[in-house]
């Protein structure tokens, strides 16, 4: 197994389809390659079971305690099989998936990186200026660490 992709959850139902389904299209052409992990922090919309229609494990929060994004990444990363372990949101929409893997296989398998990062961005539709400033203000930040 070459990558675990690791999407903790709470309610993503909304928007989680887009991304599994993204997904779903390089799983099957790099059989073997990818597995998908939701760590689902007690969802009571539809996400499990958009989940269960994609997903090659799904880990369910059952604790006392509210489950964070950081402890949803961590408990899926727990039972992750691949080398490398790739963290989502569910939210995640890529303009091409395939374009992102071949980055990953040219620049981070097999090199001296223990770790990578990308641009964050808010959806088109829903950006307001202050996403704008924040955001490029993150993403220079990130660039020069």
């Amino acid at each position: 197994m070459k990558y675990s992709i690791i999407i903790p959850t709470l309610n993503e139902g909304k928007l989680l389809s887009e991304l599994l389904s993204q997904l779903e299209i390089i799983k099957k052409n790099r059989a073997g390659e990818i597995e998908i992990i939701i760590s689902d922090g007690g969802s009571n919309d539809d996400t499990l079971n958009i989940s269960l229609e994609y997903a090659d494990k799904i880990i369910v929060h059952t604790g006392s305690t509210k489950q964070n994004i950081a402890m949803g990444r961590n408990s899926g990363a727990e039972i992750a099989e691949g080398a490398v372990l790739i963290f989502f949101n569910g939210d995640v929409s890529f303009d091409n998936v395939s374009d992102f893997f071949s980055y990953i296989d040219k620049y981070f398998w097999n090199k001296k990186y223990l770790a990578m990062t990308c641009k964050v961005k808010v959806f088109k539709n829903e950006e307001i200026i202050s996403d704008k400033v924040f955001h490029f203000v993150y993403n220079a930040y990130f660039h020069l660490l």
